[in-house]
């Protein structure tokens, strides 16, 4: 079976790399050759045929992805298919379902039907949580259950899945050992965290990894290798943990690399921003310079309620330093679930972090749009001031002359 990743490898630029290429603006054999060594991934799952090919990876421009989570309230798969629609609206170019309740599967299928960008979910995050209504359920876990519901996830056509593969048993017995002062950020690694300790077994998911692949491959999926052990305080960042993590997803990134699978790394958690851009450098170099996912970047710890401040400012200098894909914080995601609004204003805080960090890094496209921009509000063109605009909402009911 061939993906993109063994189609670049054998020299083929397909109809979708023309696409992509045109869409970025750069050169088809620069794209071909960058699938092909890991450093450009195109999200879009092989039987997906509603949505565009979004690509993310060195040289092109910076990606904005917001997550989407469905609760246990009876109104809340409406209030996240409104948060959606919003996001899309507000140029996210990706999406990732975060969901853990009795409603995953039917808020699984409700965002691929209504998603006109492309969708990750945690498949594992789905099988934790079912498991957890039961004392024992956790622990009879199996391995095939673990494999099927990736499966399961890919055959209903979500574009990237992010898995834990580096979660292995000798870090959980070095994360016991070390006490660090934050726990873990993210649900479903914290729960495959409690099925490795409870059982005492490896990470599946990390003992078959070929076996993962083979399945990736059949839908050409993404794989994000997602990192257990992103930092929840200042105090913890850029750790022996951390790294020992990264040396791991590094190893998988290139076994999936080898056979054919498309691969994202991930990172950081809360990092001071002097230790931003030597902790990307560190990712990039570890991992085959595949892209970096920064699922989740903070850089203080006491901006409580306005974490896409704090959000936005790591991300504008992790961007600047080599990461690809930027998640979308509110301000009030430590507190409770956003609302439109407030994730609305987070895609928009993300987007500026974007694109800060394109100019920085000369992309052509976006130097060109601030230009005009500029040129334009000296002439007083408010057309075109709204035109190249990153939100153009803020226009709304403002009688200007010229618009």
């Amino acid at each position: 079976m061939s993906t993109r990743v063994l189609k670049a490898q054998d020299e083929k630029i397909t109809d979708e790399m023309v696409e992509v290429a045109k869409s970025e603006g750069i050169c088809e054999k620069f794209l071909k050759d960058s699938i092909a060594k890991g450093h450009i991934v195109i999200l879009k799952n092989k039987i997906r045929k509603d949505i565009p090919p979004v690509a993310i990876g060195n040289g092109l421009r910076t990606k904005v992805c917001a997550s989407i989570c469905v609760n246990s309230c009876e109104n809340s798969l409406s209030c996240e298919l409104d948060k959606l629609r919003v996001a899309q609206e507000a140029g996210v170019d990706c999406v990732f379902d975060i969901s853990a309740s009795s409603y995953i599967k039917e808020a699984r299928q409700a965002l691929l039907l209504n998603s006109k960008v492309p969708l990750g979910t945690n498949p594992f995050l789905e099988l934790g949580y079912n498991a957890l209504a039961d004392e024992f359920g956790l622990i009879n876990i199996s391995t095939k259950a673990m494999l099927d519901v990736v499966e399961n996830h890919c055959k209903e056509g979500v574009d990237f899945v992010s898995l834990n593969c580096g979660l292995t048993k000798s870090l959980v017995m070095q994360f016991l050992a070390q006490g660090r002062l934050s726990k873990i950020t993210s649900q479903g690694a914290q729960i495959l965290f409690d099925w490795i300790e409870k059982t005492e077994l490896e990470n599946p998911y990390y003992r078959y990894f070929d076996e993962l692949l083979e399945i990736l491959k059949k839908y050409d999926v993404t794989l994000h290798l997602a990192s257990a052990f992103k930092t929840g305080s200042i105090s913890d960042s850029f750790d022996s943990l951390q790294i020992a993590e990264y040396a791991i997803i590094g190893e998988l990134a290139r076994r999936a690399n080898k056979a054919g699978v498309q691969v994202m790394s991930d990172g950081f958690g809360h990092v001071s921003i002097n230790k931003i851009p030597s902790l990307v450098n560190l990712i990039k170099e570890i991992t085959l310079k595949v892209p970096l996912f920064v699922s989740s970047a903070f850089a203080c710890d006491c901006a409580v309620g306005h974490d896409n401040i704090s959000s936005s400012i790591a991300n504008s200098i992790a961007a600047t330093n080599g990461a690809n894909l930027l998640n979308v914080v509110s301000g009030v995601d430590y507190l409770k679930p956003s609302s439109s609004a407030q994730l609305r204003e987070g895609v928009i805080s993300s987007k500026i972090s974007a694109h800060c960090a394109d100019i920085a890094n000369n992309n052509s496209d976006i130097i060109k749009q601030n230009y005009k921009l500029s040129f334009a509000r000296t002439n007083e063109n408010w057309n075109n001031i709204v035109k190249n605009s990153i939100d153009k909402t803020v226009f709304d009911g403002i009688k200007v002359n010229n618009l």
